[in-house]
């Protein structure tokens, strides 16, 4: 699966007649949609990775911070891996592959 789309810098809920929160729309296959705010980060990208497998939910937009905003999650997610390895070293840390 290819999650080569933009990260997005706000979620603003979608509001219906009278004031009333949208409930979300369920994605193709019938799972719904859920939002990851600090997607970009350590915890965030491993609950991406479940939820591109997950029965009842999908990965629906990621939230990161300004640094992250427009970019394709996978150049977002390089970068991260890049980093820890700059960091911690290919000893002591061991990339995650985008999914």
């Amino acid at each position: 699966r290819s999650l080569a789309f933009p990260m997005v810098g706000t979620v603003s809920p979608q509001v219906g007649e009278g004031g009333a929160v949208v409930p979300p729309r369920f994605a193709a296959d019938g799972r719904t949609p859920l939002a990851i705010i600090g997607g970009t980060g350590y915890v965030g990208r491993l609950l991406a990775r479940r939820l591109l497998a997950h029965p009842t939910f999908c990965l629906g937009p990621i939230v990161g911070s300004q640094r992250s905003e427009g970019l394709l999650y996978e150049d977002v997610w390089q970068q991260k891996e890049d980093a820890l390895v700059a960091n911690y070293g290919d000893q002591l840390w061991t990339r995650q592959p985008f999914p």
